[in-house]
């Protein structure tokens, strides 16, 4: 049932994102973290393909993606050594900052934007994920599908911030949307969220929403589970 994970050399890795739940629900995020944790990474892998197509296409996209690909080598290189986000995060900064500012309308300096998103959220750099992030939505929001993935990222920024009401503002949408990628997801992170904030009764709308349109769900047990007591 576990994903296989892709490395940072193949300008993929899966974050470790952030999940802040209770009691039976703690349980199931340490059972399926793999599944838990894919969902920003998975938007480098998608773009990461559409952009390869025009890859050469110009002196300065190949740059962009050269010094991207050595950004994410000394990535894993720090990660490696020190195991520390927020020191990776340190280390990398200029080196993607570059990349963003440089080559900002070439398909390098937005991937550059989603992943160093994701560095800064694995980082705790909350703020300045959610902005990035922001700026990806307007990059690749036309497609549903690498829609969803940014407001996924979207919410989790805003998670790990404590900011609730924008979280599962995030999440919202991506259960209110056409495309059914991520969507069992987004109702139990809304589950999740409306725990913390009090709201029981949209805890469990959460929740039902899960049993009676995702049958397919990992989440379906839990979710009975869940609204059983």
């Amino acid at each position: 049932m576990a994903k296989k994970k892709v490395t940072r050399k193949q300008l993929l890795k899966e974050p470790d994102e952030f999940i802040t739940i209770s009691g039976k629900m703690i349980q199931f995020a340490l059972r399926y973290r793999n599944q838990l944790t894919i969902a920003v990474g998975l938007i480098v892998a998608v773009v990461l393909i559409v952009a390869l197509i025009g890859f050469f296409s110009s002196k300065a996209e190949k740059k962009a993606f050269v010094l991207l690909s050595q950004a994410n080598e000394k990535y894993e290189s720090v990660m490696a050594k020190s195991q520390d986000p927020k020191e990776a995060l340190k280390a990398v900064k200029p080196d993607f900052e570059i990349i963003m500012d440089e080559f900002t309308g070439y398909q390098g300096g937005k991937i550059a934007r989603v992943q160093f998103a994701n560095i800064c959220l694995e980082g705790g750099d909350y703020n300045r994920a959610s902005e990035l992030f922001e700026l990806s939505l307007k990059d690749f929001g036309d497609n549903p599908s690498y829609r969803n993935l940014i407001l996924n990222g979207l919410a989790y920024s805003h998670e790990a911030a404590n900011s609730y009401e924008k979280a599962a503002k995030y999440f919202k949408m991506i259960v209110d949307g056409d495309y059914p990628v991520l969507k069992d997801m987004a109702w139990f992170n809304l589950a999740r969220i409306y725990e913390h904030m009090g709201k029981n009764d949209k805890q469990q709308e959460a929740l039902q929403k899960i049993v009676s349109d995702h049958p397919d769900s990992m989440y379906l047990e839990i979710a009975k589970d869940l609204m059983s007591g």
